[in-house]
């Protein structure tokens, strides 16, 4: 071969090379998927839990809302309470869109809790994808006290069942009474909620605070009744299952403690929440992120859910990353004061 033939063959092998990310990155997304056929979703904890039932009923269903329609393959990698996976997601896995992750509500709080020598990842550069639920945290009382909405607890004492200072239905009135003034007074003494609502039975204390769904299985009847009222919720968004009950948020005046608030019950915005690795491309992210919201009007999904009696409020990918935003724009002296108030460890997952 001529040199000049040998120079322009050696050329052009590595203008083909150059242009090879090029012509990846012009691959359509449909193409894309249709060409994985597979894609594979990380579950930060061990099966048969409520992260891991979620994100089976989510692999069965999300995959036809992908363009290209490929199965999703769910993988269990438990460990550090989410940590590791949300490690391996931000450092190890493809960052093309093959691979995607549910973790821990707490990940994004934790990252901010000065445990950097297990923490490799910036919560704020995962490509969050959307959460299927919230836990919808109240405060519900009975009605014969005379407390019956959020602006009575503001003035009237009411009697709430606490089970240690470590727990929900102690630490929340408790930080409620801080940021906002009312006036719960909690009896501890409780070993757990069932405890504190048969003492709710008994009379002898006249409230909880805890998850909904868990007050509504428990005091159904009272609660259509009008024997019991859902005061107020923790997240800064009112819920439409709750009718017109206010925020917590509502009531707190002063700027520096709806900071402060907003810290402690920070991970409850995150529900189950769903992530992609960093630097994905935006094209693959957006398609994930609407496949995920579609499940908002798929019907054989939703039947599901309603058949496992799951508690579905979708949040977007959109939501949760401005949640992060503003997580990390608390200043620093806030943060710190709303981890001392903190039950060690942080607040339950």
């Amino acid at each position: 071969m001529k040199l000049d033939a040998f120079v322009g063959a050696v050329v052009g092998a590595l203008l083909g090379a150059l242009a090879l990310p090029a012509s990846l990155a012009a691959q359509s997304v449909e193409d894309f998927y249709k060409q994985k056929k597979q894609i594979v979703l990380i579950v930060g904890s061990a099966a048969n839990t409520s992260y891991d039932g979620w994100a089976r009923l989510v692999a069965r269903h999300m995959g036809g809302h992908i363009p290209g329609t490929p199965s999703i393959l769910v993988r269990n990698m438990p460990g550090a309470s989410g940590i590791t996976s949300a490690n391996h997601l931000y450092n190890i896995a493809p960052k093309d869109g093959s691979t995607f992750g549910t973790f821990s509500r707490n990940i994004p709080g934790q990252a901010l809790m000065g445990d950097g020598d297990r923490i490799k990842y910036d919560p704020r550069l995962f490509g969050w994808i959307g959460s299927p639920e919230l836990p919808v945290g109240v405060c519900a009382v009975r009605t014969d006290t005379g407390v019956k909405t959020a602006t009575d607890v503001m003035t009237k004492e009411v009697l709430m069942g606490g089970s240690g200072a470590g727990s929900g239905p102690s630490f929340m009135p408790t930080v409620i009474n801080n940021v906002t003034g009312s006036k719960f007074k909690v009896i501890e003494g409780y070993q757990g909620s069932n405890d504190i609502h048969l003492a709710i039975a008994r009379g002898e204390v006249s409230g909880i605070c805890g998850g909904y769904y868990t007050i509504r299985r428990m005091q159904g009847e009272k609660l259509k009744s009008g024997a019991m009222a859902v005061l107020f919720s923790y997240e800064r968004k009112r819920h439409a299952i709750l009718g017109g009950v206010p925020s917590v948020t509502e009531f707190i005046t002063d700027p520096a403690k709806r900071q402060l608030f907003a810290f402690i019950t920070s991970s409850a915005e995150f529900g189950r929440p769903y992530a992609a690795p960093p630097d994905l491309p935006a094209d693959r992210l957006a398609a994930l992120r609407k496949a995920f919201a579609a499940l908002a009007d798929d019907a054989e999904f939703l039947a599901e859910v309603e058949k496992l009696d799951l508690p579905f409020n979708l949040t977007t990918g959109e939501e949760l990353h401005n949640a992060t935003l503003e997580l990390f724009a608390i200043p620093k002296e806030t943060r710190d004061q709303a981890i001392a108030m903190m039950p060690q460890g942080g607040l339950s997952d």
